[in-house]
């Protein structure tokens, strides 16, 4: 799949399977403890200093210096990890699981004749299409739940206006959250004011808001635009 990925869609970013990866972290390692640890480098949006020292103190933790699967598993590193992979769009998806061929799986099985697979696949798609058309109906004809004391409510309905109500609600999420952070730094350089943000009574890290008072954009270190295409709760700060 590598191979044929790079041939044909030489532009694309490959990322392995989450969950596939947490299986064969599972029955490589075979402890829950690894494995839970795993996930949080797998998932979770760490920069990459703090990557590099988590995942050392991972192989320390269970002696996995010489284990063959633990070093194949850190060279394929730049598809899995969210730090490496966050800079690339993939729209929330980080495992197979959620993309259409795991749905139409649940019409499928080893027992079903070959002459009946076609017909279970349209009904499938139908199904998909017939659920796209109901939050299309439901997303242009009524007005989703506006809270009366949000600080943002202007900004909301932008998005509630513009966008399918999952992706509302993705972004109310942002709005109720952004009320946790606090801005811990600021400074200018060149064009651009840079701000440091942290969470409230939080020592954890640091995120970076960079603001261009040339064309008004914004990049935050989280990535969460670029990878998810939705606002993230340290812009709206």
């Amino acid at each position: 799949m590598k191979a044929a990925i790079s041939l044909y869609f030489p532009d694309s970013t490959h990322r392995l399977c989450g969950w596939h990866l947490s299986t064969n972290a599972t029955s490589n390692i075979k402890s829950p403890d690894f494995t839970k640890a795993f996930r949080k480098l797998l998932y979770s949006n760490y920069n990459v200093p703090q990557w590099y020292e988590r995942w050392d103190a991972l192989l320390d933790k269970f002696e996995l210096h010489d284990n063959a699967w633990a070093a194949t598993t850190y060279e394929q590193r730049l598809h899995w990890a969210e730090t490496f992979l966050k800079t690339h769009f993939f729209g929330g998806m980080s495992t197979t699981q959620r993309c259409v061929n795991s749905y139409i799986k649940r019409f499928l099985n080893c027992k079903i004749p070959l002459r009946d697979f076609i017909r279970h696949v349209d009904i499938a798609q139908r199904n998909i299409r017939e659920s796209e058309r109901h939050d299309d109906f439901i997303s242009y004809y009524t007005e989703p739940a506006y809270p009366t004391n949000a600080t943002l409510i202007g900004y909301l309905r932008q998005y509630g206006a513009a966008c399918t109500r999952q992706v509302f609600h993705m972004v109310k999420l942002e709005v109720d959250l952004e009320s946790r952070y606090n801005i811990v730094g600021r400074e200018a350089e060149g064009t651009s004011n840079i701000f440091k943000l942290r969470k409230f009574n939080h020592q954890g890290s640091e995120y970076t808001v960079t603001h261009s008072m040339v064309d008004n954009h914004l990049e935050c270190s989280c990535r969460q635009f670029e990878s998810d295409c939705i606002p993230c709760r340290h812009f709206l700060r």
